[in-house]
């Protein structure tokens, strides 16, 4: 039969709860007592319970119409929690890409360091689909503590990208495609190009933004894209 226990430590269950000290003198005992010996069937029975069926990393889909689909993003995006992100094309092939990094080093003893990601580069298709582009190809390495990403214009239509590491150094990456800076107006809601091939490129704007970041207020798009329209 399986039975419950507690996953804190006697520690941090007695910090909140120092009757139980005298309860359960040793860690021994208390780490052999199930849940329903440490607490009563009438507290667990009043208590306030809270239950988790979803933790993957995700996007949510638009459909239009007030209709909303989640989609689970790939294995590389569930190493550790993601904090700072940008979403844009990042390879030119007219499909938005995701740009993450995460990691959580303020987890309790017991639990550990949430710090399996290097930094992310998920490749889209177009058709809902993300691909982890590898890191010999990117460059892109963020293994600390990670927090924020922005992306920001630098000179001469440069596209860089700035992530912050809690209590580390800044990393700074400037990307190798060329393209053009498009400033976006307040009430700007949808960017529209064209590609060479003739395919037509619809992006919407918004004044979103990831965990403790603000990107720059422009759009960055192919050199070679033409008939662009502001909307």
């Amino acid at each position: 039969t399986r039975s419950e226990f507690p996953s804190h430590s006697r520690n941090d269950v007695m910090t909140q709860l120092p009757a139980l000290k005298k309860k359960y003198l040793t860690y021994k005992s208390f780490a052999e007592a199930t849940l329903d010996q440490v607490f009563t069937k009438e507290v667990l029975d009043k208590s306030y319970k809270l239950t988790a069926t979803y933790s993957l990393s995700s996007y949510i889909e638009n459909k239009g119409n007030g209709k909303f689909v989640v989609h689970a993003l790939p294995a590389a995006a569930q190493l550790s929690p993601l904090n700072g992100i940008v979403i844009d094309d990042v390879n030119d092939d007219s499909h938005l890409d995701i740009v993450a990094v995460g990691n959580d080093y303020g987890t309790e003893v017991s639990t550990g360091r949430y710090d399996a990601l290097n930094g992310l580069v998920l490749l889209g298709d177009g058709k809902n689909g993300f691909k982890s582009a590898q890191l010999n190809t990117t460059g892109f390495y963020v293994p600390g503590n990670a927090k924020g990403l922005v992306q920001l214009s630098g000179v001469g239509n440069e596209r860089w990208w700035i992530a912050s590491q809690n209590r580390d150094s800044v990393k700074v990456f400037k990307s190798a495609k060329p393209g053009q800076w498009i400033s976006v107006k307040s009430t700007d809601k949808i960017l529209k190009y064209t590609m060479p091939n003739g395919k037509q490129v619809r992006r919407e704007l918004n004044w979103g933004s990831s965990f403790l970041s603000q990107s720059t207020r422009k759009v960055f798009v192919p050199s070679n894209a033409k008939d662009i329209v502001l909307k």
